[in-house]
């Protein structure tokens, strides 16, 4: 019975005149510095708390429908269309938040940012994005205009509006399809909470980066139930359900809310591996005018991070099988993507004075499937293509295994190939790239081999560590040649030692080898609830502490599962860009060595 009155009290004091009034600001406000958002990239204070506003609006907008669903009069012919349309926002403001962060996804892992090249993704985007706040300002503002309509409001009101027999005949069959959906819904919720706080595999992959919006989706799918229930009849199961749905939604929450602890660790881990003086070896101008100037911003969730110009070439052949003295490669072909500046600017955080920064880009995918471009995050080479780097995103030889095809994969990369297949292929691409004659090669783009960095995760992430600690050793020229100098290594969850295929062990385990007081700095993005990858990582820290090598920082991201960080203005890849630039930065400038 107390958790009865505590929803009748709650719903005693929030009138539907005082929450509608505030939000058809808030919903006029949101759509506003949307506008502004999108069409102004630049950082300021306000967009952060333009994103408070976009949150309280979003959930006020569904209190103010689960306000009218325990209010409204719906024998008068305004309560039953009224009804009609908080039905209608709930669904979809459902699927808005399911396409809002599809979308952005999906023109994330396009090689063009243009719209023009992508009018399908932002017309979702924008359809959803701005048909939530309009739909929610119109209910708003129906029920201000209608604030003193007694017989709106009045449930002992009887009016004179009557349905017919087949209209009550589709409302009935509707409710069914709707309360089947909801229940289908809240149990999924209940798994998705289970993975956020637990872990779950597969799930983790997916879910701690979008909770957000799901929080937002299940909240919207607990009123969407209450809707259907009959309050006075089936009393009990109406406020369990509501119940449920909040704590659901409250859970997915929780990543979203340890963003600040998250910044906290990070800044620690970064500060105690590379300096308590690091930010003021950052150009005040170029920090500006470049890199992100807030660890986290909270529109970015909704409305995306935007990219600078830049340009591409997609596809470029560097390594024909048919040409290769080993067998196995006979039936392979590996290509690359390429971004780089479109401009040339002196004040570039890639530029050196012998060129652009090189960033070289290794997918994972089980070491049996993936691909470059869309399957390697390819939003990261954008960004930092328009940051003065030259960002190669490359193919190399896979294995085939029951777990090819999970992930989609070209036929053109798959082979019997054991670890040392694949550190060859990468150092055959290497070698393309410092031959001067070849297309696209670093001289051809006007690169540097002097300042070449390595960057990849999960399988990648492990032959990120393979390729940057064999270069800088010296001691594989056989596959590698001796034209690069790394400079830096930024391992995205790394799965050394986990791939069970044939190799040299210091190619299977690089950390255990391959690590010395000399070593390049490294930079590695690891979730809490990647408990497949955590370990490794942590080892691979400890061995640059036993090697007398500081400069080695993991950022921890709390309840973070594995690839946590597809999700390009997810909240957890927000709060690594912003290291993962000036660590890059620091390390071009010799501030870190």
């Amino acid at each position: 019975m107390s958790m009865k009155n505590s929803f009748r009290r709650i719903a005693n004091t929030l009138s539907i005149k005082r929450v509608s009034s505030a939000l058809i600001f808030l919903n006029l406000a949101c759509i506003i510095f949307g506008i502004f958002y999108l069409i102004i990239p630049i950082y300021n204070l306000f967009w952060d708390i333009f994103g408070i506003i976009l949150f309280i609006t979003l959930f006020g907008n569904i209190l103010l429908v689960y306000l009218n669903t325990i209010k409204l009069n719906k024998t008068v012919k305004l309560g039953t269309r009224l009804n009609l349309a908080c039905y209608i926002y709930l669904i979809f403001i459902i699927f808005g938040m399911l396409i809002i962060p599809i979308s952005n996804f999906l023109i994330s892992i396009t090689y063009s940012s243009a719209i023009r090249d992508n009018i399908g993704k932002y017309g979702a985007f924008f359809f959803f994005y701005f048909g939530i706040l309009i739909l929610g300002g119109s209910i708003a503002y129906i029920d201000y205009k209608n604030g003193d309509n007694r017989g709106l409001w009045d449930l002992k009101l009887k009016g004179a509006f009557i349905h017919t027999k087949n209209i009550l005949l589709i409302k009935k069959i509707l409710k069914i399809v709707l309360g089947f959906f909801s229940i289908l819904t809240l149990i999924l919720g209940i798994l998705f909470a289970f993975t956020i706080l637990f872990g779950i595999w597969i799930l983790g992959i997916i879910i701690p980066q979008f909770a957000f919006a799901f929080s937002i989706l299940f909240i919207a799918t607990t009123v969407l139930s209450l809707k259907i229930l009959n309050r006075k009849k089936k009393e009990k199961l109406y406020y369990g359900i509501a119940l449920t749905g909040i704590i659901i939604s409250a859970v997915h929450l929780i990543p979203l809310l340890f963003t600040p602890y998250s910044i906290f660790t990070a800044e620690a881990s970064f500060t105690e591996a590379f300096g308590a003086n690091w930010r003021n070896n950052i150009d005040p101008n170029v920090e500006a005018k470049y890199f992100k100037t807030s660890h986290f911003t909270s529109p970015g969730l909704f409305l995306g991070i935007p990219t600078s110009d830049y340009k591409y070439m997609a596809n470029v052949l560097f390594f024909n099988g048919a040409e290769s003295n080993y067998t196995e490669d006979k039936n392979i072909a590996l290509y690359f993507d390429v971004f780089w500046p479109k401009t040339d600017i002196a004040d570039f955080p890639g530029k050196t004075p012998g060129g652009y920064s090189i960033i070289i880009k290794i997918h994972g995918g089980g070491w049996t499937s993936g691909d470059k471009g869309y399957g390697d995050m390819m939003e990261v080479n954008k960004y930092f293509a328009a940051q003065g780097y030259i960002v190669y995103d490359i193919q190399y030889g896979l294995n085939i295994e029951p777990l090819s095809g999970i992930i989609p994969t070209p036929k053109n990369v798959l082979g019997t190939f054991d670890i040392n297949d694949m550190v060859r292929h990468i150092g055959n691409f290497t070698h393309y790239i410092t031959n001067s004659s070849n297309p696209y090669s670093v001289s051809a783009l006007e690169g540097n081999v002097d300042y070449v960095f390595v960057s990849g995760g999960s399988a990648g992430g492990h032959l990120t560590c393979t390729t940057a600690l064999g270069i800088a050793s010296n001691n594989y020229t056989e596959y590698f040649g001796s034209g690069l100098t790394i400079k830096g290594v930024v391992p995205f969850y790394p799965a050394n030692g986990r791939s069970g295929l044939d190799g040299l062990p210091e190619f299977k385990n690089p950390e255990n080898f391959l690590v010395n007081s000399s070593s390049p700095p490294m930079l590695i993005y690891q979730g809490t609830h990647d408990f497949g990858c955590a370990a490794i990582s942590r080892n691979i820290k400890n061995r640059y502490t036993t090697a007398g090598n500081l400069e080695c920082s993991i950022i921890w991201l709390p309840l973070s599962g594995h690839a946590n960080d597809i999700y390009f203005s997810g909240h957890y890849n927000q709060v690594f860009l912003y290291y993962m630039e000036r660590f890059l930065y620091l390390c071009v400038n010799g501030y870190i060595t």
